[in-house]
């Protein structure tokens, strides 16, 4: 059972991996493994009744830089935690990197799933009662801007497939398979095929974009729901949150203007005959064409940066805070991340030979697998901000510190002085942000209620004329 001595309840504490971190085994030295340093590190400081899930549950997923791997493993994931809600087992979830959005994607998917019923007593969104605690570590929040334009389109795309279907069978009925002109009968069939898959296509991503838009709307009330259970620990000189927000905002041209009149090199006279077409296609190459091939290739390396593989669906920012609205909450301590910055200089020291090595092997084509480059060269990780979190005990302290006070634990977690200043800070902005979007549901639902009242009334005046 989950009883301990005393009466207190066992907790336990599942941890998710972020972008290419997954491991095959569930015992080792990563952070988030069975028994690691970082769990020894941590449960120093943790009450006893909180404990590492069992071996045989440790949470794997294979970490590539995708929304729909993230998405898969979120769903492993809410079952993972719906089994333990079954149990009324009591848990704690801390996430890394994109990590911490698998997380996210599971509350997503389970306020989507499930629904509250008021008829059951139930008001819980995401219906996961037994979650204490929720923290994320360097996490970079991918929000998407779902397309009205594409939702349209999917309805435009229904109409004409299917007036096009019913016109080929008209047609058929009149002509039959072997009529007088069949290839008006093979090009009829060859129209409706592809008609169906641009409608599929359009579908597709009209029904993404449409999903896009309710996770944005529930987004809102998850924050509302559990954000005071939730701890977000960053440092502003997180290489991975700050070089995807830098490759949103990367732009300029790719493709190279045309500006010559003549297109000769070594025979520049025969150059002069390209003149008159040069001036008709350069200004239609150079503000028409080539711009629209930035913008496609420019969004091509974005959705790779950031891992967006949603059809229709484009990454509007990268944030801390998992809503559309801007939030801010504080970073780590001055102290803390000073020395995660230090500890990552230290390493990044050590290895530089390494990382000469690597690139040599990559320039010459030694090396196909980066990831795996890197773990073979021995390059652990450490030489980065964002891979250095848990190596700090100050880290360890604000998580334990944090999980402490959302458990069953009824004595006091030790922290410094400073530490607990920080956490204050951090709680008062959280509830903050957390009146905000209170208040911003209240004034949706006053505006919806004004709009109705005006439609009912422009109706009452249009039945008396």
């Amino acid at each position: 059972g989950n009883q301990m001595r005393g009466g207190e309840v066992k907790e336990i504490t599942i941890s998710v991996h972020g972008t290419f971190a997954a491991q095959n085994e569930s015992q080792g030295q990563d952070w988030w493994q069975h028994s690691g340093d970082f769990w020894q590190r941590l449960s120093t400081h943790l009450p006893e009744l909180i404990e590492q899930v069992d071996i045989n549950e440790t949470f794997h997923w294979n970490g590539d830089n995708a929304a729909s791997e993230r998405r898969l493993a979120a769903e492993k994931l809410l079952d993972l935690l719906i089994k333990f809600e079954a149990e009324e087992q009591p848990y704690h979830l801390i996430g890394h990197s994109h990590g911490g959005s698998v997380i996210w994607d599971a509350f997503q998917l389970a306020a989507i799933r499930h629904k509250a019923k008021k008829s059951e007593g139930r008001t819980n969104l995401i219906h996961l009662d037994f979650l204490k605690s929720w923290t994320t570590v360097g996490t970079p929040f991918l929000l998407f801007r779902p397309s009205m334009l594409r939702i349209g389109l999917a309805f435009v795309t229904g109409l004409l497939t299917v007036m096009m279907a019913g016109y080929f069978l008209t047609h058929l009925t009149q002509y039959g398979i072997y009529g007088e002109q069949p290839w008006t009968w093979w090009a009829l069939l060859f129209m409706a095929v592809l008609f169906f898959y641009a409608f599929l296509a359009s579908t597709i991503k009209g029904l993404e974009c449409f999903r896009a838009y309710r996770e944005n709307a529930i987004a809102h009330r998850i924050i509302r729901e559990i954000g005071d259970r939730w701890l977000c620990l960053y440092h502003p000189d997180d290489e991975a949150i700050n070089g995807i927000r830098s490759a949103l905002k990367a732009s300029g041209d790719i493709v190279p203007r045309r500006n010559r009149l003549r297109f000769s090199f070594s025979y520049p006279r025969l150059g002069w005959f390209f003149v008159p077409l040069a001036l008709i296609v350069n200004p239609l190459y150079n503000y028409l064409v080539a711009p629209f091939i930035d913008t496609f290739v420019w969004g091509r390396i974005q959705n790779a940066a950031t891992g967006n593989n949603r059809p229709g669906v484009n990454t509007e920012r990268i944030s801390i805070v998992p809503t559309l609205q801007i939030h801010q909450l504080p970073e780590l301590p001055g102290r803390v991340s000073d020395q995660i910055t230090n500890f990552a200089n230290e390493s990044i020291l050590g290895a530089a030979d390494k990382i000469r090595q690597l690139l040599g092997r990559l320039s010459t084509g030694g090396g196909k697998d980066l990831v795996g480059e890197i773990r073979e060269m021995g390059l652990s990780g450490k030489e980065l901000v964002h891979t250095s979190y848990f190596e700090n005990e100050n880290v360890a302290k604000l998580i334990a510190f944090h999980m402490g006070n959302h458990s069953g634990w009824d004595g006091d977690i030790p922290i410094d002085e400073d530490l607990s200043r920080w956490m204050q800070h951090y709680q008062l902005q959280l509830q903050n942000i957390i009146s905000a979007e209170s208040s911003r549901m209240k004034m949706r639902w006053v505006l919806l209620i004004f709009a109705l009242v005006l439609i009912l009334f422009f109706i009452y005046i249009g039945l008396r004329n």
